[in-house]
């Protein structure tokens, strides 16, 4: 993956009736990241409200999270004016907030 053009892909529903048309992201390499000693890093590093953004998070730098089998993030929008729920005891809910491993990625 690291010398591809990206990730490339067609969205489909359950039974495969319906698709979108060929899609690509371009490719960004976070493995400077992993070994950067930063707690957290967004890519971009200056996200734009209509871009998409990633916001990485280093487990192995925090000793509160040792041992902790998954990591939630939660979120609310500037001054928090606006009250957002996290509904932890909700599944579907938590699911959504899960964060997603990346070590794999860099071994």
């Amino acid at each position: 993956m690291l010398a591809s053009d990206g990730f490339w892909f067609r969205l489909k529903n359950k039974n495969g009736s319906k698709q979108s048309d060929v899609a690509n992201m371009a490719y960004v390499d976070f493995s400077s990241f992993y070994t950067s000693g930063e707690l957290f890093r967004s890519y971009p590093t200056k996200p734009l409200i209509d871009k998409p953004v990633s916001i990485l998070f280093n487990a192995n730098l925090n000793p509160a999270f040792a041992g902790t089998p998954s990591v939630h993030m939660h979120g609310g929008l500037n001054d928090w004016a606006i009250q957002q729920m996290y509904e932890a005891a909700k599944p579907d809910v938590a699911c959504k907030n899960k964060i997603k491993r990346l070590r794999e990625w860099f071994l």
